[in-house]
């Protein structure tokens, strides 16, 4: 999934593999994978904005810099968007 996006925005090699090992570091992490899950039904929505502080949280926990916690979140999303495009 996450490669698969990093390949159609047309990141370089390395940087697409940056980005997937990040990933891969989110979910294997204890409780990240569950944040992860928390702020993408925060995100959806209308008035819950604890996303935020869900994504905060995995940068503090795996070590990964927010920005690219943020890039890895966005990129998790577009299944769903995709899916509610064309729902």
């Amino acid at each position: 999934m996450i490669s698969n996006a990093c390949e159609i925005l047309k990141f370089s090699p390395e940087d697409a593999s940056f980005v997937c090992l990040c990933y891969e570091k989110i979910i294997d992490h204890p409780t990240s994978k569950a944040l992860l899950d928390r702020a993408e039904n925060s995100f959806f929505s209308v008035s819950d904005t604890t996303y935020k502080s869900c994504l905060e949280e995995i940068s503090q926990n795996t070590g990964i810099h927010r920005y690219t916690v943020d890039l890895v979140f966005l990129l998790t999303l577009i299944p769903r968007v995709c899916a509610d495009y064309k729902a």
